[in-house]
């Protein structure tokens, strides 16, 4: 619990406070923002490895290569070849980077969650401000050769395939049925089934843009009719319109649709007006399966793709269908939920138990937010302080009702030196009264972090042994305050936040996260290094030395063998660890 955090007594917490009211008298400095990489990677082989030097190795035998066969014949296949399998080594590839879909209701902070994982401040927009595009998923890629922090953004809009297309328009039409045409809607569920009809009806309205065009409204009607839906005329038309609305806003043969180089707000806007499009064309969102940002960011470098998923619990089953089919392939899953509703959360509930089922516990991780509210829930830091058993708040107790009694002294030592003196100098004894009075606040601010730290590690202790009768392991908890993780990214700030950018949970959560693929990132090494690049090294050998060979080898032939014997030897030296 929060014994162990460390309260300074006064004689060793005021040499610092000097050192800073120095620095501040002789020259004001703009705040200083949080930089994560000053963060510890993970104690994992795969942070421990040269990887620089290693690429740089890699990329100098394939540049070797390619210099020499410029100089072979266009009609040569087999140096054609080996000019192909050149390029296939010149740098190692992750065969696939690890998704983490995120979850959550709204107002629980799941978008300030994920711009602070990425460390940007406004990428991410919350349900309320994101419009048509939270109504997608949005999965963030690394985007190569791009710095960490770098400010170009790519955007790659994916249509739904035929499968999710069939699939979906499918349940819209059997929801349209039951509800207008069975005769089976239960009274119990009756408003539940009209929504879902209603969502139906809607979906199929924006596809056939039924709203602004009144010719398709009119060829729309016909199709919502029983026969039609019976005979599958409305399954097939719909799809048609699907492919038409797709090909009218230029999708590629990939049903892709890209926007490229682009900074994140233009970037943001360009992608929100092509999938709302304009108030005389559909809305392109029923059909979207995803939207990929492609940028900068040591996560996504280390292989691990952020998942913003939409439309958990919402009738629109265009958007949970696509939502639960990205979570049932995503390889981790992060709830997000607020601390102070966690354990009442029926919705909560299902969410863990839903991805423990399809993940197990050990790759369900619970995403506890807005530590920072606590304090906010009927407590204040002084009740806090007196009656809260647990350290370290008696030895606050202790040190606040001391610090007390010495301002009092030093009051009392003023009043007497004016009575005295009116024009006395008490300098130095205001300056200590100063001194006193920022030290209680130091002690205030750390019962505060102390008791954001106890209630955490409870709430943390109580959630993580909750669903140990589904799986034996269980599941991850971190608790986080993503709003002040933010305000520290801030240059310019009035004080600083009341948690440390470590007390905030974000650096921990996000080491966590670089370790998930580390294993998997170093296999990838291993293979490309004892395999792969060995494997290229044989292919050289086998064509310079093969016997019977064309005389235009005659020329070429001792440079390959000089080149094998130095890229052998280059290979043992720089990968025998």
């Amino acid at each position: 619990m929060a014994s162990d955090y460390k309260v300074l007594p006064f004689e060793t917490w005021k040499p610092s406070y000097d050192k800073e009211k120095t620095i501040k008298l002789a020259k004001p400095m703009a705040a200083k923002a949080y930089n994560p990489k000053d963060e510890q990677p993970p104690d994992m082989a795969w942070f421990r490895l040269n990887k620089q030097y290693i690429d740089s190795e890699i990329f100098g035998i394939f540049q070797k290569v390619m210099n020499r066969l410029v100089h072979g014949r266009p009609q040569d296949l087999e140096l054609a070849d080996l000019q192909v399998a050149a390029v296939g080594v010149k740098e190692v590839h992750f065969e696939q980077a690890k998704d983490v879909g995120i979850v959550g209701q709204q107002a629980m902070g799941k978008s300030l969650l994920i711009n602070a994982l990425l460390h940007r401040r406004n990428l991410s927009k919350t349900s309320a401000a994101g419009g048509a595009c939270t109504a997608s998923a949005i999965k963030y890629v690394h985007k190569p050769g791009m710095e960490d922090f770098g400010e170009v953004y790519d955007a790659a809009i994916q249509f739904m395939d035929d499968t999710e297309l069939n699939e979906i328009i499918s349940e819209h039409a059997r929801r349209y049925y039951h509800f207008h045409f069975s005769n089976k809607v239960d009274p119990m569920y009756h408003d539940e089934e009209e929504r879902a009809a209603l969502t139906a009806e809607s979906f199929f309205g924006l596809l056939w843009n039924a709203y602004n065009d009144e010719e398709a409204a009119e060829a729309l009607r016909p199709l919502l009719l029983p026969a039609h839906i019976d005979n599958g005329a409305l399954l097939r038309e719909a799809l048609k319109m699907a492919h038409r609305r797709m090909q009218e806003a230029g999708a590629d043969e990939h049903r892709m649709k890209q926007f490229l180089d682009m900074g994140a707000a233009a970037l943001m806007e360009e992608t929100q007006n092509y999938i709302a499009q304009h108030e005389s064309l559909p809305s392109l969102w029923p059909i979207v399966s995803h939207v990929r940002i492609s940028m900068g960011s040591a996560l996504l470098r280390n292989a691990v793709s952020i998942v913003d998923l939409p439309g958990l619990g919402d009738l629109n089953h265009s958007r949970t269908a696509a939502t639960n089919s990205i979570r049932r392939k995503a390889d981790f899953e992060i709830i997000v939920a607020k601390s102070d509703r966690v354990t009442t959360e029926e919705v909560v509930d299902q969410q863990i138990k839903q991805s423990i089922r399809a993940h197990g516990a050990k790759n369900t991780i619970l995403v506890l937010t807005k530590i920072d509210e606590f304090f906010l829930d009927n407590h204040s830091v002084e009740s806090v302080i007196e009656r809260n058993p647990n350290q370290p708040f008696p030895l606050i107790k202790e040190l606040v009702l001391a610090t007390e009694v010495s301002q009092n002294e030093i009051e009392d030592k003023f009043r007497d030196a004016l009575e005295e003196d009116e024009d006395a100098d008490c300098t130095d004894l205001a300056e200590k009264v100063d001194a006193l009075s920022a030290y209680q606040e130091y002690l205030k601010k750390t019962a505060q972090c102390a008791f954001v730290k106890q209630r955490a590690e409870m709430l943390e202790g109580q959630m993580r042994n909750k669903y140990k009768d589904m799986d034996p392991d269980p599941i991850k908890v971190f608790s986080v305050s993503s709003s002040l993780y933010i305000d520290w990214m801030k240059k310019r700030r009035r004080e600083d936040p009341v948690l440390t950018p470590e007390m905030t949970g974000i650096p921990k959560l996000r080491q966590f996260l670089l370790g998930i693929s580390a294993d998997a990132n170093l296999e990838a090494y291993r293979e490309h290094v004892a395999s792969t690049l060995p494997n290229f090294l044989g292919k050289i050998a086998r064509i310079t030395d093969h016997e019977n060979k064309n005389d235009a080898y005659a020329e070429i032939r001792p440079f390959f063998n000089e080149l094998l014997d130095g890229l052998k030897e280059a290979h043992e030296l720089s990968f025998s660890n």
